[in-house]
């Protein structure tokens, strides 16, 4: 039996992460350049040997049954085969490779858990479509990060811009415009359940001030989707400089995030912001046009570790799964 693969797309939240959360509305779209891509092989010899798993950008190599309880690559194995209504492990190795860094603000556990259901749902030889794809990574996503909004995995399984609210269905977005989006890599790592759940202790603590902060986060969010569907270029970055300092507030930068958000803005972005988590990862950058080479340049030099480009178009080729 040849090899099946399976890829899926980091993801990139333009508008209302953190909020997101709570309930308020989230602008999210793919990024079809920066991928996870699962394999997996049959192994004839030695027969019934079960599952192996190897994904050397996490330090793993070790049998399935090694895996922690709670690893993402685990719970997206049992929610398929539990879907499925199968109890037995295939004798297979499942390879994972991605071309981003893990805990970086760009989906990660989303991207896993989508192409490790769709690869084994194709070995085990059922098609699924993306609402059951849908369902299951967001179930996996809670054993992640305990409670997911559930924009990651939306985003991440229909491959396509969405405007999300926590509980309803994903509505897909298409571009007014041709948007120029870039990322640049903070180089720090921090993950999104970690920052979610020190913004959840503090709402706890004293929820009045940061459930202000994700009321005016809520309405740059909707002023922005009328500004992606409408193609205001221009608009839409300014609501990102709004949405940022709503987020700096609420103690979600950081000095590196600010010192890329600042060379953006001062080579010409119309809008820049963390996106993500937050405390480190990705900041988010909208160029005017398709050249970008500039606004690289000046991330690099203020210290990014890769920058990205992310054209959000109204007529996008190819696809980032196969």
């Amino acid at each position: 039996m040849p090899a099946l693969t399976a890829k899926a797309p980091a993801k990139l939240i333009l508008l209302g992460e953190h909020a997101v959360v709570y309930g308020y509305p989230a602008l999210a779209v793919p990024v079809a350049s920066r991928w996870l891509r699962a394999t997996m092989q049959a192994r004839i010899k030695p027969a019934n040997s079960g599952l192996t798993v190897s994904a050397p950008q996490l330090d793993i190599e070790c049998p399935f049954e090694a895996l922690p309880e709670l690893h993402p690559i685990k719970a997206a194995v049992i929610v398929t085969l539990r879907h499925l209504g199968i109890q037995r492990l295939p004798s297979a190795n499942l390879n994972i490779q991605a071309n981003f860094p893990f805990s970086s603000g760009l989906g990660s556990s989303a991207s896993l858990a989508v192409a490790v259901i769709r690869v084994f749902s194709a070995f085990l030889g059922h098609s699924i479509t993306n609402p059951e794809l849908n369902t299951l990574a967001y179930q996996v996503e809670t054993s992640a990060h305990g409670t997911p909004s559930g924009v990651d995995n939306s985003v991440v399984s229909y491959n396509q811009p969405i405007w999300f609210i926590k509980g309803a269905q994903p509505t897909p977005l298409q571009p007014g415009a041709d948007f120029h989006f870039l990322i640049a890599d903070s180089g720090i790592k921090k993950s999104t359940a970690a920052s979610v759940g020190e913004l959840a202790r503090r709402h706890d603590e004293d929820s009045t001030f940061i459930d202000e902060c994700f009321k005016k986060i809520a309405g740059l969010t909707r002023l922005g989707r009328q500004a992606f569907q409408s193609g205001e270029i221009q608009r839409f970055g300014e609501l990102m400089n709004e949405n940022q300092e709503q987020l700096a507030k609420l103690g979600l930068s950081c000095p590196e995030l600010d010192r890329l958000n600042a060379a953006a803005l001062k080579s010409g972005a119309l809008g820049a912001k963390l996106t993500g988590g937050g405390l480190g990862g990705f900041m988010v950058a909208l160029s005017p046009t398709a050249e970008t080479v500039p606004f690289k340049k000046a991330l690099i030099e203020a210290g990014a570790q890769q920058v990205i480009d992310v054209p959000v178009l109204t007529n996008p080729e190819g696809d980032s799964h196969e």
